[in-house]
C-alpha cells in the first residue's frame, strides 16, 4: 500500500532533492524507510540526511509540525497526508 506524503524541504536541502515536488509516495509507513527512499536518487542527500539508518545530527525532521528526534526515528509511523518537513540544524555563531 502506498502512502502519499506532503513534503517540505527547507533550503539548502531542497537543492538535494530535485526529483521531489510537494508530495512523495512511499511504499512503507516507516519513517526510516521513507527517508531512505526519499534520498535514493541523490548521493548528496544520502550523505546529508542519513548515516546508515541513523539521522544525521545536522538534520531536523518534523511530522505534522512535531519534531522527531533521532531516538524516535525507528518508532514513527507515517499516515496518508502527513506533512514531512526536513531542515538543517542552525550552526555557527
Amino acid at each position: 500500500m502506498s502512502i502519499k506524503l506532503n513534503i517540505v524541504l527547507q533550503p539548502p536541502l531542497d537543492a538535494l532533492f530535485p526529483h521531489v515536488e510537494d508530495t512523495f509516495e512511499t511504499q512503507d509507513g516507516n519513517l526510516v524507510a521513507t527517508l531512505t527512499a526519499l534520498c535514493a536518487d541523490s548521493e548528496a542527500a544520502q550523505k546529508q540526511v542519513l548515516h546508515g539508518e541513523e539521522l544525521s545530527p545536522y538534520i531536523h525532521v518534523f511530522i505534522n509540525g512535531r519534531q522527531v528526534t533521532a531516538r524516535m526515528l525507528a518508532d514513527v509511523s507515517l499516515q496518508e497526508g502527513d506533512e514531512l518537513c526536513l531542515l538543517t540544524a542552525i550552526r555557527g555563531g
